[in-house]
């Protein structure tokens, strides 16, 4: 029987695989710019950069750009977009 990762040996590195570790870089990523909506379980953006009301759309300063560029190129489903 195929043995699983928890998440515990995820945040402390015990599996190396690439596929874990780019995980990880995008839970990184993904901590600094969403949060978990308790209410429908989808993420959404943390009300620090949100623009206005929309938690779905945001303003970021210069320093995270590259976090939102590795957030949408890590995205599995592609639901992320970037636009000036």
């Amino acid at each position: 029987m195929p043995s699983t990762t928890t998440e515990k040996q995820i945040r402390d590195g015990e599996d190396r695989s690439p596929n874990l570790r780019q995980l990880r870089v995008m839970l990184e990523y993904l901590s600094r710019l969403f949060e978990q909506d308790l209410g429908d379980s989808f993420s959404r953006v943390i009300e620090e950069f949100r623009a206005g009301d929309n938690v779905a759309e945001c303003t970021l300063p210069e320093d995270l750009e590259s976090c939102a560029w590795g957030v949408a190129d890590l995205c599995p489903v592609q639901i992320i977009s970037i636009s000036d």
